[in-house]
């Protein structure tokens, strides 16, 4: 359970000085040795903020919105921008994180801001010196990290470096705001856990000549790419990477890249100290920079983490969606939902069908590790293993009525939900609560009924008339046609629209059962409408709740309106 920072917690009150790590004139850290050793791995660049609250309000209910934030310009800086939640005069913010560690060990945190600061490690408030560092210890595995920044005139923000008792930079320290498990997911397809190249060849077919060293899959210069044998269209791939520090035998700046089926390509190359770029380490090769550079030093290990999804084609080979990709580097969102509306770089044709995940030969010793990819499928049906059904086809046991008074009965296999005048929204959820699964079911809507599937929701309190909130996964008859976007019910509003994927905008069929198929991993929710990619979504703000089955309000209309959902069913994900 999280603590809150108490009002008499510790208060660092900074002086302002130009610091040569911060990039402006800000208040903190700033010695000899730190001026001169900047790098986005030292920063803590992850974080979840709550508010801007008044005087000493707290954020301990249960509805307080958690933000994902990351630096918005340069990453060498580490400055998480604290304007952007909202305008407030003299208020507070919370910021929060996670740290893991392989072993117990001793830090020191540089903090760096122009506003008065209270933080806590694992609960306990954390003293600083009159320069704004303070020593803790890491525990082994999960620590909580937790800051409350006060604003007053000077500039909303703040930064925090995180290093070793000497004041150098830390390793076998790992930053996530959501504490997400290491472990290789379950349905994970492996292709490099350290023992062998198996899962890859040439592109010609014929074994690959890269070595294995030390855990890491290391190119090999002048041996060609690397092909993975197994293709795939719509996935999720997770992969580490490493670009050599300065060597006599490889005078190259750490170049490669990963290639998706040799067509749109993630570049690697040493960019630490750089601007972004379209042709940096982050970039879709040419023909985007990432948001934020956040390329690490040679010699240190970093990660990304990519949601694709694949080119759709008519049976002619007439495009009709394009690809879309969205790129986390080092845990740091750099690319959102980008539509790849050509190959990137020197990339091959698009064409039809899937392909292999490609490691590039650049000549440069690049290392790679932990390379896995978990396939998204857009259907998998009644029949498939590893589902339980969430609806027995004849009572509504499990489920309870929540909001309104719209009436909800279970009829013929289906659960039918019909509309009363002058009511809110009316749901009808799961008693159990759900975090990583995929669901599945199929819908049948009036043209004129709005709708929706409530997922990681929750009510303001245990009453049947309270107020749901959560992601809603929209149903969406009218003429805007957003259904399988995502909007939270109660609180943001429309999460992500379907406005610029005019293909989604075409799948739902209100004369038919449509077929909805929802994948919610850690923060990443995906939804399929009809066999169709509709939304791909980051958020971190709720991991957990129920799911709930909507019937929209319809002000003081008399003539019932029904909206029918049946083979309810749900697989867990670990």
């Amino acid at each position: 359970m999280l603590t809150l920072l108490r009002p008499i917690a510790f208060v660092i009150t900074l002086v302002c000085a130009t610091t040569a790590w911060s990039g402006a004139e800000r208040c903190g850290a700033a010695t000899d040795e730190t001026q001169s050793n900047t790098d986005p791995g030292d920063f803590i660049l992850l974080w979840q903020v709550a508010g801007p609250f008044a005087s000493e309000q707290m954020p301990d209910s249960p509805s307080t919105l958690w933000r994902d934030v990351q630096p918005t310009n340069s990453a060498q800086t580490g400055w998480i921008d604290l304007t952007a939640p909202g305008e407030c005069s003299y208020c507070s913010v919370y910021a929060r994180t996670q740290l893991w560690s392989d072993v117990e060990q001793a830090i020191q945190l540089e903090l760096n801001s122009t506003n008065k600061i209270m933080f806590s490690l694992n609960d306990e408030e954390i003293l600083s010196n009159d320069q704004g560092i303070a020593r803790a210890t890491l525990n082994q595995g999960w620590n909580t990290l937790l800051l409350k920044v006060y604003q007053d005139d000077s500039e909303w923000g703040f930064a925090c470096r995180l290093l070793d008792s000497s004041g150098s930079s830390l390793s076998r320290v790992r930053v996530d705001p959501l504490a997400r498990s290491l472990a290789t997911p379950s349905d994970a397809v492996v292709l490099f856990d350290g023992s062998d190249v198996s899962a890859w060849r040439h592109e010609d077919g014929s074994d690959l000549g890269w070595r294995v060293e030390q855990g890491g899959l290391v190119v090999e210069p002048g041996a060609g790419d690397a092909f993975s044998r197994e293709t795939f269209e719509d996935f999720t791939l997770h992969l580490e990477f490493m670009y050599p520090e300065t060597d006599p035998a490889d005078t190259g700046d750490g170049n490669s890249g990963i290639y998706i089926f040799d067509t749109y390509e993630v570049q690697i190359l040493d960019s630490h100290d750089q601007p972004a770029r379209d042709n940096g380490c982050g970039a879709l090769y040419r023909f985007r920079a990432p948001d934020v550079n956040v390329a690490y030093r040679p010699g240190q290990w970093q990660r990304y983490d990519i949601e694709f999804v694949a080119p759709r084609w008519d049976e002619n080979g007439t495009k009709l969606a394009q690809a879309r990709i969205t790129v986390r580097h080092n845990g740091v969102l750099v690319h959102r939902d980008i539509r790849l509306t050509r190959p990137t770089g020197a990339g091959s044709p698009e064409r039809p069908g899937g392909g292999p995940i490609v490691l590039q030969d650049h000549g440069n010793r690049v290392r790679y590790r932990n390379i896995w990819v978990v396939p998204q499928t857009s259907w998998e049906g009644p029949n498939a293993a590893g589902f339980k059904p969430l609806f027995d086809g004849e009572t509504l046991n499990g489920w309870r009525r929540i909001g309104g008074k719209a009436v909800y009965v279970a009829q013929d296999g289906m659960i039918v939900g019909e509309t009363r005048p002058n009511q809110p929204n009316t749901f009808l959820c799961t008693e159990q609560n759900y975090a990583d699964y995929v669901l599945e079911l199929e819908f049948k809507v009036d043209r004129q009924l709005n709708s929706g599937i409530q997922i990681r929701s929750w009510s303001d309190s245990n009453d049947d008339d309270s107020r749901v909130r959560g992601y809603q996964v929209e149903i969406d008859p009218s003429d805007r046609a957003w259904s399988a976007g995502i909007y939270e019910e109660g609180r943001r509003g429309w999460l992500h629209k379907l406005d610029n994927n005019e293909l989604a905008q075409l799948a739902l069929n209100p004369d038919i059962w449509n077929r909805l198929r929802i994948s919610a991993r850690g923060d990443v929710i995906r939804t399929y409408l009809n066999d169709v990619p509709a939304s791909v979504l980051l958020d971190g703000s709720v991991r957990t709740g129920f799911i709930g089955l909507q019937v929209h309000g319809v002000g003081d209309r008399t003539e019932p309106l029904r909206i029918r959902w049946r083979d309810i069913r749900l697989k867990t994900i670990k």
